[in-house]
């Protein structure tokens, strides 16, 4: 957020019924270069509040309809309109009318009739205020997330790391002391689990550098023409052991090729990470299809769908599967495990690539994970 402070990045609305004050004002306010509107009386200033974000209300108390004290009071009681600095300009200056109008919600009061540069030094200044508090704010709010990614880096390396790695040390323990006494079959049979184990732990570890790069920014977006047919066709024969695994079809309706606009190896992220957790979530002998269709929402875009039949997310946790705050996991149908983390950067890609992630789901039946991109010219 910028911290200079530059007048036509705010926007005052002048709340007044005489014409000749708001001309006044609108007159000293576009020479110092703030953006304004104006209402002629305190419900038609609501209906602007509403519609419209203004980050200061100069407002007049004595109005027909609704007075300024009311109409102060009833803004900063609304969710949508309570930021907004409220400055008073009226001619009632006695105490009691001071005083109602600070306990309204004001921030200052300019008495009428009034002086331009007194007027313009107490908007800047309640504006300076603001903006610095907006800043404030935003800051707040990035070290609230910052700490939040941090919890979930220790989330994920004290658990989600520690079970695979865990059962590998374990493994191997039990191998050690009893590897003369075992079979072939017993030892074929924790080949397989360390085999697993390693691999979900890499998995892990891939997901977590590429989500640390892209939240400092490293990962760039570097676009050409991507032939989405064959990204899709790689993926398929990337993933076509883990499906086997569950005797799940895993098929692909593609007519033809379709080509994007997009950054490839985010796009292959995407697509891998999709497919491996709708092959993870589908009971064995179910189906994983991605396809693609063209649309035309004003924009020419791609979408890229991976659907299963598997058992689907309940529509108060769809939200929480993008959110590094919220805490939505389940294990797959064989209680295959994950980090979450993938998904999250999922989403992160689809906005790189100028475009976005949705999900369509029903319980017991199945999802539709849908991400969109441009289309190539």
């Amino acid at each position: 957020m910028e911290n200079e402070f530059k007048p036509g990045n705010f926007k005052i609305l002048i709340v007044d019924d005489e014409e000749v004050n708001i001309h006044l004002m609108i007159a000293v306010l576009s020479r110092a270069g703030y953006q304004f509107d104006y209402a002629t009386n305190g419900v038609k200033a609501l209906e602007k509040l509403e519609e419209t974000r203004y980050d200061l209300v100069l407002l007049d108390v004595m109005m027909p309809e609704m007075n300024g004290f009311d109409t102060c009071k009833i803004l900063k009681e609304n969710e949508l309109t309570k930021d907004a600095v409220v400055i008073f300009i009226t001619a009632k200056t006695d105490i009691e009318s001071i005083s109602n109008a600070f306990k309204a919600g004001a921030a200052d009061f300019v008495s009428k009739p009034f002086n331009s540069k007194e007027l313009l030094a107490r908007v800047k200044t309640h504006l300076l205020i603001k903006q610095s508090m907006d800043i404030i704010k935003f800051q707040s709010d990035e070290l609230m997330k910052s700490n939040e990614m941090k919890d979930k880096f220790i989330s994920i390396i004290g658990h989600d790391l520690r079970n695979p790695i865990g059962t590998i040390a374990s493994a191997l323990s039990f191998i050690k002391d009893e590897y003369d006494s075992m079979g072939d079959e017993e030892k074929h049979s924790f080949i397989d689990t360390l085999h697993l184990s390693a691999q979900n732990a890499f998995e892990l570890l891939e997901e977590l550098f590429e989500w640390a790069k892209a939240k400092r920014g490293l990962c760039e977006y570097n676009p050409e023409d991507v032939n989405i047919k064959d990204l899709i066709a790689d993926n398929i024969s990337l993933l076509k052991g883990q499906a086997e695994c569950k005797k799940i079809i895993l098929d692909s309706s593609l007519a033809g090729n379709i080509v994007a606009r997009a950054d490839r190896k985010m796009v292959n992220t995407i697509i891998r990470n999709l497919t491996s957790n709708a092959i993870k979530f589908t009971y064995p002998e179910g189906k994983v299809t991605i396809y693609v269709r063209e649309v035309n929402h004003g924009t020419d875009n791609i979408e890229i769908i991976v659907e299963d039949n598997g058992i689907g997310i309940p529509d108060e946790k769809i939200e929480d599967l993008f959110c590094i705050n919220k805490k939505y996991r389940k294990n797959g149908t064989m209680n295959e495990e994950g980090s979450g983390l993938g998904l999250i950067l999922c989403k992160e890609f689809a906005e790189k690539n100028h475009g976005d992630i949705k999900v369509e789901s029903e319980l017991g039946k199945g999802s539709r994970f849908i991400f969109t991109m441009p289309k190539a010219a």
